[in-house]
């Protein structure tokens, strides 16, 4: 399944990509899972900070894969055949892939410090202070009226067949949905000979206006950017160039605000982006405490009936998240510095829009590049893709 172009002017070099060993990245990042309860336990008992384990980690052989990475960098100029452009974005994804297998080296190391500037190399630096994110806090717990909290209708296999009718009228109708045990839809690319899936959660259940914003968040941008890219010309604009998640995740919350028709007084990413914010700072058990208290008074705000259950569980799995691939958390200034991007890309997705226009939308969706790759692909002559079409809101009207 090569795509609408049968010749694609970076075949060897993509055969070759793919041909490395394989690195399951963010599973080796994750702490395990055997030992979380535990941990959590033994910090609410005791008060002092996790000492995370990553046994996935440790038995990754990272000196094989950037044996593999250096092989694939000196043949690259051979396998792009002179294509100074394709070069120049295949040594570039493939240093993307090196820092990460250094990032597993780091977490075998226990170097938290290291773990903590190769994340932030990989996923960006941030694009807001502390300062702001305290700012819109306060003004989040400044209001005194309870939050709306939307019914939440629309259950898995009734998102699924919205999602179908999205697939098929953007033509992806070789694009597969299917279930995962993970808590958040996940999308994945395929291959040029196998096609994407759409993974939807078991026990998945949000409102019609939920709905709207993840059809067009995970549908309408993820998937559509994907497909393009593997209907391309080009098969590494399917499987992504180097760093362009946080590209990815601001224009799809960017086109989630467009499908809406209302900007939200707190953009979407707030909690994730404090979190890493706050860390910079302090250590677990401080950052732990300043989000369970808040998400508490929010969760009191919303009427939840038990606000102080609801704000430790939040600041847990918040924490868990920011300090994955750290083992001592007893140490300010240190995190695994990704989930910032949904906040940061869209900041810088909007100053993007600001100041050069919307005309770089369509040059976005061409396959999953990121801002920083619009310079160096304009001369690829890469055609013209599907945009989305903002459906969204009609399908989950007319199938509500």
């Amino acid at each position: 399944m090569e795509g609408q172009f049968s010749h694609k002017i970076d075949t060897a070099a993509y055969k070759a990509l793919n041909a490395l060993p394989n690195n399951p990245f963010h599973n080796l990042v994750r702490q395990d899972e055997s030992d979380l309860a535990e941990q959590r336990k033994n910090f609410e008992t005791s008060g002092h900070c996790p000492l995370f384990r990553y046994q996935k980690a440790e038995s990754f052989d990272v000196a094989g894969y950037l044996d593999a990475i250096s092989s694939l960098t000196d043949q690259l100029p051979s396998l792009c055949q002179g294509n100074a452009i394709v070069e120049d974005l295949y040594l570039a994804k493939v240093d993307e892939l090196k820092h990460r297998a250094l990032l597993v080296k780091a977490v075998q190391e226990k170097n938290d410090e290291e773990v903590t500037t190769l994340s932030e190399n990989i996923f960006s630096s941030l694009a807001f202070t502390l300062e702001d994110l305290e700012s819109e806090l306060q003004d989040m717990l400044s209001k005194e009226r309870k939050l709306f909290i939307a019914e939440k209708s629309i259950k898995r296999n009734h998102f699924a067949t919205m999602a179908k009718k999205i697939l098929d009228h953007y033509g992806m109708d070789d694009w597969k949905i299917a279930s995962t045990e993970s808590s958040s839809i996940i999308i994945k690319h395929g291959s040029s000979k196998s096609s994407g899936r759409v993974l939807i959660p078991e026990n998945f259940s949000v409102s019609s206006k939920r709905a709207t914003e993840l059809l067009t968040h995970e549908i309408e941008v993820h998937t559509l950017r994907t497909n393009n890219g593997r209907q391309s010309p080009m098969l590494l604009l399917g499987r992504g160039l180097d760093r362009y998640v946080a590209t990815e995740e601001g224009l799809a919350i960017f086109f989630q605000e467009k499908v809406t028709e209302k900007q939200k007084r707190h953009a979407p990413g707030f909690w994730n982006a404090y979190a890493i914010a706050l860390a910079a700072e302090h250590n677990f058990a401080q950052v732990y405490e300043k989000l369970r208290l808040a998400r508490t008074d929010i969760a009191r705000q919303a009427g939840n009936p038990e606000p102080e259950n609801k704000g430790r569980d939040a600041a847990w799995r918040l924490c868990v998240r920011t300090y994955r691939g750290i083992h001592n958390t007893g140490k300010k200034g240190v995190a695994y510095r990704r989930d910032h991007i949904y906040r940061s890309g869209l900041i810088r997705m909007k100053k993007a829009v600001d100041n050069k226009g919307e005309g770089i939308l369509p040059l976005l969706f061409r396959g999953n590049i990121g801002l920083e790759h619009l310079e160096r692909t304009k001369n690829l002559a890469l055609p013209a893709a599907p945009m989305p079409e903002l459906i969204a809101k009609d399908v989950v009207k007319s199938l509500s």
